[in-house]
């Protein structure tokens, strides 16, 4: 089983729940609702956002500033 490192965005849809809480293209995901991404498998972190229900929490780094230690906590409001 393939174990992730890291976990970024691609890309981030205009007006979508990620959009609105403030995510960018390229931004790092270091945990999923509480969980660090590090040695999951990419089936193991899609769980657990599709099981997060209508809140989904992240953590997550801003890309090109990995060194500057630019962290935030993002909670995104899922209305499916």
């Amino acid at each position: 089983m393939c174990k992730i490192s890291y976990l970024l965005f691609f890309q981030v849809r205009p007006y979508s729940p990620a959009d609105r809480a403030g995510l960018k293209s390229l931004d790092f995901i270091w945990t999923i609702n509480g969980k660090e991404v590090f040695e999951m498998s990419h089936k193991q972190c899609e769980d657990l956002v599709r099981s997060s229900g209508n809140t989904l929490e992240l953590s997550t780094e801003r890309s090109g500033m990995l060194r500057g230690n630019i962290s935030r906590y993002v909670s995104i409001n899922v209305f499916v």
